[in-house]
């Protein structure tokens, strides 16, 4: 009898955990999947300038070297659009034009191509991710201390299933957290249709609020 009913307890819990598995499976699929057609299904949507500008100064920084741009800029002003990129993010697109320049020789501005944009991209989706990570790890923090000052842990059921049922959906606010901003639909458009950097922000201020819940 009690062979039987750990096994029961054994594969209720798995099959549940199995499910969450596939579900980030799909979620993570599906979302990257989306951050890919969202490109080519809107090519009207392109904020071509404001990208061009960050190419422009990616290659005048290649030229001059990155640590001379502001010192070129200060006593040579170039264009109308002057320089609003501070060093951590001149140094990004930086890199960038100095990669482009290595995949693409004959490439001296940007043009409206996924390819030479898949890295600017790839690292919108990196900080996507990340801050999807970090949602899940907030929620799941806030509400198991929130459980523990309520007394909710020590109140079991003797019921095994129903706790390995009670484990498992503690998970689940915290997941659809993550997953309401791994597919805000605000956020890939931003990211991946116009396409801005604002994402870029938001591991660090959610890290910064993780640190704080953390003390």
């Amino acid at each position: 009898m009690n062979l039987c009913r750990s096994l029961g307890v054994g594969l209720a819990a798995t099959t549940i955990y199995l499910l969450w598995g596939l579900a980030l499976i799909v979620g993570l699929t599906k979302g990257l999947q989306m951050r890919h057609d969202l490109w080519f299904d809107q090519p009207g949507a392109r904020f071509e300038h404001d990208v061009s500008n960050g190419f422009h100064w990616g290659g005048f920084a290649n030229d001059v070297g990155l640590f001379r741009v502001y010192d070129a800029v200060a006593t040579d002003a170039r264009g109308a659009y002057e320089l609003d990129y501070p060093p951590l993010r001149l140094s990004i697109v930086y890199h960038w034009v100095k990669w482009a320049r290595t995949q693409f020789p004959g490439v001296r501005e940007w043009v409206n191509s996924y390819p030479l944009t898949t890295p600017m991209l790839t690292l919108n989706t990196t900080a996507e991710a990340t801050s999807s990570v970090l949602v899940f790890i907030l929620i799941t923090l806030w509400r198991a201390r929130d459980r523990r000052r309520l007394g909710i842990e020590s109140a079991r059921s003797a019921n095994a299933v129903r706790n390995a049922l009670r484990r498992s959906l503690h998970w689940t606010p915290g997941a659809i957290g993550a997953l309401l901003l791994w597919m805000n639909p605000a956020l890939l458009w931003n990211g991946h249709s116009y396409p801005q950097w604002d994402v870029w922000l938001v591991p660090f201020f959610l890290s910064a609020v993780l640190a704080c819940s953390l003390e």
